[in-house]
């Protein structure tokens, strides 16, 4: 399993698992979710299953319309579902990320990369979480009163310009595998209709 980034599809599980939910249906989602529950309780949810357990996870929040951008690249060509079964599975939800983020083979090895990089990775689960129970978002601080401060040139920064490429790179590594898996499926037709 390769691991590119912190988001939910940042990781070639999530996204062959979306593949499968464009194709399958939401009914995916439920039985992914319920496998990756039981594995959790028998202690062997493996970072496979807990990468393809959160993109369901995404997939429930995409239903209820809280999707996020990535969820909408990804699964724009799904059928749509119907809400009622997304929402009878937020508590379920909810259950696995908690699982996912302590005590699953994924956190280990996220916490191995590093304490802010598993941090990072924890703060996405819980954005997740906070989109599939349709937690509000935080309030800003108002600004202080009193003069303003002319705004601050932007600077680039380095840290900025690496997550800029790493975002590139993602996307046009599946953008690729994409490309791949529809000139499988053409070929496949073709010869199809050729016989």
């Amino acid at each position: 399993m390769a691991i590119r980034g912190t988001g939910s599809f940042d990781n070639d599980d999530a996204v062959e698992w979306a593949v499968a939910y464009c194709e399958m249906g939401f009914s995916l989602a439920g039985s992914t979710i319920q496998i990756a529950l039981e594995d959790f309780s028998n202690n062997r949810l493996s970072a496979s299953i807990a990468a393809r357990a959160i993109a369901a996870v995404e997939a429930v929040a995409f239903t209820l319309g809280r999707g996020s951008p990535e969820a909408q690249r990804y699964f724009k060509s799904a059928t749509p579902a119907d809400p009622a079964g997304a929402e009878a599975l937020i508590d379920e939800a909810k259950d696995l990320l908690s699982a996912v983020a302590k005590a699953s083979e994924l956190s280990t090895r996220w916490a191995d990369v590093g304490a802010a990089e598993h941090a990072a990775w924890v703060g996405s689960l819980s954005a997740l979480q906070d989109r599939v129970t349709g937690a509000p978002n935080p309030v800003p601080e108002p600004a202080p009163s009193g003069p303003r401060a002319a705004p601050a040139a932007p600077t680039p920064q380095r840290d900025d310009v690496a997550q800029a490429i790493a975002t590139l790179s993602h996307d046009i590594e599946a953008l690729r595998r994409d490309m791949n898996q529809n000139f499988a499926i053409l070929a496949r037709r073709s010869e199809e209709l050729c016989k």
